[in-house]
């Protein structure tokens, strides 16, 4: 088994995952979506599916490793939280406020994200710092097994 205790991030995703029994499925590519960088995940946890549309520019996704998922969901949770509204959402997401896609996916957050707080809790993800620089900690999260 695999010690995360020098990340304590890494491993509280890990136990998240085993916790709460989370499991995931990664939606097709979507033109529409993978245009602006996001890519449609569904999390079963606790008896409850959530859809929501995560960013995903490094294309972590793909690899369908289920705590880097669980970060992609937190990831999103947290830049909703942050903004203080929409067209703020849409400039720290660099995403253009006009687009219905951008506006469909902020509304689609709206309700999505107290459900999940009301599961995790404060659980946070990887620092977006971490993920763009590939630091040990972004590597220790992609490279994270559940046993």
């Amino acid at each position: 088994m695999t010690d995360y205790s020098m990340y304590p991030v890494v491993e509280n995703l890990v136990n998240a995952v085993k916790k709460y029994n989370i499991r995931f499925s990664v939606e097709p590519e979507s033109k529409t979506l993978s245009k602006i960088f996001y890519r449609r995940i569904t999390m079963i946890c606790s008896g409850q599916n959530f859809s929501l549309a995560v960013n995903d520019e490094f294309e972590d996704a793909e690899r369908g490793n289920p705590v880097v998922l669980l970060h992609l969901v937190l990831q999103e949770c947290e830049m909703y939280e942050e903004a203080e509204d929409y067209l703020v959402w849409c400039r720290d997401a660099g995403l253009d406020a006009a687009d219905i896609t951008a506006r469909s996916i902020y509304f689609e957050l709206r309700e999505t994200v107290p459900q999940i707080r009301e599961i995790l809790g404060d659980l946070k993800a990887v620092s977006g710092y971490d993920i763009e620089f590939n630091t040990a900690v972004a590597q220790a999260l992609r490279s994270a097994t559940i046993l």
